[in-house]
């Protein structure tokens, strides 16, 4: 697709400007608070490396499972019906798209291998509101 170079380029990040909901968000309490201490607290390094590819979903999912004592199927059952429950606004949804009208509009997430391969709402081939706002193309 060629860029329109009459139109200013927008990037739009998609967690916390967008979308507000986390992963494993589902976990019990307890368990929500064993990862962030474990994942975003003692880890960092593993968030970090998962942003840039080198580690897939599954192995994050694996670590996290480990630290938090329970059963890999649970612990990526929980991710995977979480990603898919992400909520993006419809308000936000008609401000993008009208957005679009007088610029180029690029969504951003630092971490796209957490949906590979996934059917999320807010982000994939599934939600025509999201694709009518934001056409989403996968890199090849």
């Amino acid at each position: 697709m060629e860029r329109d170079h009459s139109r200013p380029v927008i990037f739009i990040d998609f967690d916390g400007t967008i979308c507000h909901d986390r992963y494993w968000r589902s976990l019990p309490l307890n368990k929500q608070k064993k990862l962030q201490t474990y994942l975003f607290e003692e880890n960092r390094h593993i968030v970090f490396e998962w942003m840039r590819g080198l580690h897939t979903a599954e192995e994050v999912n694996g670590m996290v499972a480990a630290a938090l004592d329970m059963p890999y199927d649970e612990v990526w059952d929980i991710f995977v019906a979480d990603c898919q429950s992400m909520q993006v606004s419809p308000a936000t949804l008609a401000r993008l798209s009208r957005l679009r009208l007088v610029a180029n509009v690029i969504l951003v997430n630092g971490n796209m291998a957490a949906f590979r391969g996934l059917q999320c709402q807010p982000c994939g081939s599934t939600n025509t509101l999201m694709r009518s706002a934001i056409p989403i193309t996968r890199a090849a």
